[in-house]
């Protein structure tokens, strides 16, 4: 919401100023859940290559191998 430009707010010098407040947000919060429901989101990761083939070859070791060398580790 305050990427959107909806600025927070803790104190209210009138009631008539927190009502404001309150439908204001309201408006804000259902439109960003709206975008949200609707456009979606982004994840961006990243991991590092070196680790992700390693990752890849370990999960390719034969069953029987992988449990002899885990076996040793231990």
């Amino acid at each position: 919401m305050e990427q959107a430009g909806f600025v927070f707010q803790y104190q209210f010098a009138t009631e008539g100023e927190r009502e404001a407040y309150e439908q204001a947000y309201s408006e804000s919060y259902s439109e960003c859940q709206k975008q949200l429901y609707t456009e979606g989101y982004q994840i961006y990761t990243s991991f590092d290559l070196s680790f992700r083939r390693n990752c890849r070859r370990q999960l390719t070791i034969p069953y029987p191998l992988l449990r002899r060398k885990m076996t040793r580790c231990l």
